[in-house]
């Protein structure tokens, strides 16, 4: 669960570690597609789904790390202020097209591919 306080912009936007994460550099985080729901829905059946989705965007998915071993509140671990990062470009493709790949210092950190 990300809640609307851990939205945040993409690079270069600074981004928000938790100074509880800092003291064991626990902070993680991990290229996740963000699907883009665009109107309003409830009770939608599967095959009626994907007509609410107009499109995908990147986004950061941040954790408080070793925080995710000690205790079981999930919306706090994942949920900080800022703990996802989305965009910036918003696409429509077929979705089983969808590569994503990050980078830190320049090298390959995840590379992965909607299947």
């Amino acid at each position: 669960m990300k809640p609307l306080n851990s939205l945040a912009d993409p690079y270069p936007a600074p981004t928000n570690i938790p100074k509880w994460t800092l003291k064991d550099d626990s902070c993680v985080d991990e290229s996740e597609p963000a699907i883009i729901v665009g109107k309003k829905c409830k009770d939608v059946s599967g095959a009626q789904g994907l007509g609410y989705v107009p499109g995908y965007t990147a986004s950061n998915d941040m954790s408080g790390g070793e925080a995710q071993l000690t205790q079981c509140r999930w919306s706090y671990i994942n949920g900080f202020d800022g703990a996802c990062p989305i965009g910036p470009a918003f696409v429509i493709p077929d979705a089983a097209k969808l590569h994503m790949r990050v980078l830190k210092d320049g090298k390959v950190r995840q590379h992965s591919s909607i299947e």
